[in-house]
């Protein structure tokens, strides 16, 4: 158990005893029990799970309890969340199995400000598939064809706090000791080495990123506008969230290691929507800069500026349907040269039987690149507890260097997933 992780325990713990002498409330507790079972389809022959096909199927197992008690100081009140999730998974000759804290947080509020402080998850950005600001919370790269926010985006130890002056919120968030991302196992379906003979996987997932040194904050200014526009600015001082792999000689000689590239990027970024009747348009923008970019072959790093911009539009009709598109652009600028890669994307859904039957299309295809990734989606809802998911993912990519598009690493795979769930 780390330092950052007993503060947060011996804070909380004051906090419950202190609660013990007040007005207390404990919330019913709720929780979700689920299953997942995939199965992986790969047509790249030099990679890991081609020549280990038992890496091609996976069964998960996860348990994930939450409580929201409140309790009172006086005249304060304070609110708390707390979520956890345990899961155990399937591998080859066993079991592995996780525990992760998703949510741990107390928070405090009057009319005009409000503070949470603990493990939570803070959320930026208008757009769907590859986020562009999202910039807080770090991701878990185990699984690059989730776009449930919920298992990918990764909770950290935070202060966050807002001011809220008429229709204009001003927020500031610090995290006092950063987190590292979650990269893909060696040997794993999204291993970046491809199963490259002589060539392996370090991961360096929650390794030391510099102590209180290494320290993000930064904050957003947003204003809600009487024509229901809502603009925001973004400043976030934080340690890069691309995944870009670097390659370092090891022993015996001719045999090297490829490991995460993480180092302090400053990032600028512009947020926009604005609702007409039944249309939402809406664009994120974002400029990092001293960012690391996969410039070339896997372990090819330089330093730059990356621009990415999403502009979208949402239709919501009157018969229990939806759709989403956007056009995404990134520019990347380096020392010696630049590239600039465009996607458009789609999310239609539609509902029958009173929400009881909801089927999603998701499609992302590269305009100037190689990528193409179909997700159709299946869902059936019986009672308030009960939900089944069948998935697909179908990935097109027709090769290229990892410079290239953003699905190299699951190129040319397909998974079937389904997933059920059981809410308390």
């Amino acid at each position: 158990m780390n330092f950052p992780f007993r503060g947060l325990v011996f804070l909380f713990s004051l906090m419950a005893a202190s609660a013990a002498f007040s007005e207390s409330s404990l919330s019913n507790p709720t929780a979700e029990l689920g299953y997942q079972n995939s199965f992986l389809l790969g047509s790249d022959s030099n990679r890991a799970v081609g020549s280990n096909p038992t890496l091609l199927t996976r069964s998960l197992f996860y348990f994930q309890p939450a409580w929201a008690p409140s309790f009172r100081i006086g005249d304060r009140t304070f609110e708390t969340q707390m979520k956890v999730r345990a899961w155990l998974d399937t591998i080859p000759g066993g079991f592995q199995s996780e525990f992760s804290l998703r949510n741990f947080s107390v928070s405090t509020a009057q009319s005009q400000w409000r503070l949470v402080a603990g493990f939570q998850e803070i959320v930026w950005g208008e757009t769907f598939g590859f986020p562009v600001l999202d910039l807080v919370s770090p991701r878990d790269f185990r699984d690059p064809l989730l776009l449930d926010a919920n298992w990918v985006r990764l909770p950290t130890a935070s202060l966050n706090a807002q001011y809220f002056y008429g229709q204009t919120t001003v927020q500031l968030v610090i995290t006092p000791f950063a987190r590292s991302p979650v990269f893909p196992n060696s040997g794993s379906p999204v291993d970046p080495t491809l199963g490259t003979p002589g060539v392996s996987l370090r991961n360096t997932s929650g390794t030391d990123l510099g102590g209180i040194a290494g320290a993000e904050f930064g904050g957003k200014l947003s204003h809600l506008f009487s024509n229901g526009m809502d603009v925001g600015l973004i400043y976030f001082h934080h340690w890069n969230r691309n995944p870009v792999f670097r390659i370092s000689p090891t022993s015996p000689p001719g045999t090297f290691l490829v490991l995460p590239t993480e180092q302090k990027v400053e990032t600028l970024g512009f947020t926009f929507s604005a609702s007409f009747d039944s249309w939402v348009i809406r664009s994120d923008q974002a400029v990092h800069l001293n960012q690391p970019l996969q410039t070339g072959t896997l372990g090819t790093v330089s330093n730059g500026a990356q621009w990415q911009n999403v502009l979208g539009a949402d239709y919501t009709g009157t018969d229990e349907w939806s759709l989403g598109i956007q056009l995404q652009t990134t520019l990347q600028i380096w020392d010696g040269g630049t590239l600039a890669q465009k996607w458009a994307s789609g999310r239609m859904t539609k509902k029958w039987f009173d929400g009881k039957v909801e089927a999603e299309l998701f499609v992302l295809s590269g305009l100037d690149n190689p990528d193409l990734w179909l997700q159709p989606k299946l869902t059936w809802n019986w009672g308030d507890s009960w939900s089944l998911a069948l998935r697909a993912d179908w990935i097109a990519y027709k090769g290229g260097a990892p410079s290239r598009g953003n699905l190299w690493i699951v190129r040319d795979q397909s998974r079937l997933l389904s997933w059920l769930t059981y809410k308390l």
